[in-house]
């Protein structure tokens, strides 16, 4: 019998699958009267996370997880649980992240790792905490090959019983 945390991984991954097809359906129809406004999210938020104890170092491992996927459903699956609520609920933001900060980790995920096979063979350098009000701030940087050490900046998520969740990336 499956686990809570399998089955919750199987349906954030139908989710982005129906997501995937709402998307390509609209896209299909030449008439643009008969088009409904595409309205979803690019991810749907899940409250129950994927991870076990959501420590920032669990995150990383995950977001190296991600960032190895060659599959958009299961990247996405993956990047629902670890990305801040404020980037997740406006798609531009998610687009914007996609493009950019994550398209450039896709390409150099296997600078971090010690062993490629084990996502969570990285290597902390430094850690920055800022604590400002009700929320806080954690920069982590990690240890690459050919470059300096850069950072991941994790936030206290609201909408995630205060969690840590990625808020911004330079990996």
């Amino acid at each position: 019998m499956p686990t809570k945390t399998e089955i919750l991984q199987h349906i954030a991954k139908l989710e982005q699958d129906i997501y995937t097809l709402r998307k390509m359906v609209l896209e299909w129809d030449d008439d643009p009267a008969s088009k409904i406004a595409d309205t979803s999210p690019a991810f749907t938020e899940s409250t129950t996370p994927l991870l076990s104890d959501n420590s920032p170092e669990e995150l990383i491992s995950h977001f190296l997880i991600a960032a190895k996927q060659q599959n958009e459903a299961d990247r996405d699956a993956h990047l629902t649980q670890l990305l801040h609520s404020s980037i997740l609920k406006h798609p531009p933001a998610v687009d914007s992240f996609l493009r950019f900060s994550f398209k450039t980790l896709q390409n150099r995920w296997q600078d971090y790792l010690a062993n490629h096979a084990d996502t969570s063979s990285f290597t902390i350098t430094r850690q920055q905490r800022n604590d400002r009000g009700e929320l806080s701030d954690l920069r982590i940087y990690l240890q690459a090959t050919h470059r300096s050490p850069c950072p991941l900046t994790f936030q206290q998520d609201p909408l995630n019983d205060m969690q840590w969740r990625i808020i911004s990336s330079s990996l």
